[in-house]
């Protein structure tokens, strides 16, 4: 199986036993998910991961160890902050709107980013030295 689409559930976590299914594409949107456990490390083929409106308050820093991501949206969660995502070079686009972002630091590079949305967010700077500084920014 390469995509799972598992949209207006009841999920409150991700379950570990996906990371061995070998996903491309995982879609967890509108569930009641509200952290990210560590073990996301174990889904490396991952590319598309969609876990918006959600109760998501962190990323763990282990999804940056998901190497082969090249779309992340986690939208409409309830983010505070964005820190200590690195490694995902692929990463095109990001989506990390609609939250309640108030800070952004240690994230990135993100060689391959062309667009990110953090629109709708409590940002009053964006810092320097970090991946918002480069690409197109919502």
């Amino acid at each position: 199986m390469k995509e799972l689409f598992l949209d207006d559930n009841d999920f409150t976590v991700i379950p570990e036993s996906m990371g061995y299914l070998k996903l491309n594409i995982l879609s967890m949107k509108r569930n009641k998910i509200k952290h990210i456990h560590s073990t996301i490390e174990i889904m490396q083929s991952l590319q598309k991961l969609e876990l918006d409106f959600n109760n998501i308050s962190d990323l763990p820093a282990s999804i940056g160890k998901c190497r082969n991501l090249r779309f992340v949206s986690i939208s409409n969660n309830r983010l505070k902050s964005l820190s200590d995502i690195n490694g995902l070079y692929k990463l095109a686009t990001l989506n990390i709107s609609r939250n309640q972002i108030t800070q952004i630091e240690n994230v990135g590079p993100f060689l391959s980013i062309t667009e990110i949305d953090v629109s709708h967010n409590c940002l009053e700077f964006i810092p320097q030295g970090t991946c918002l500084e480069y690409p197109d920014i919502y």
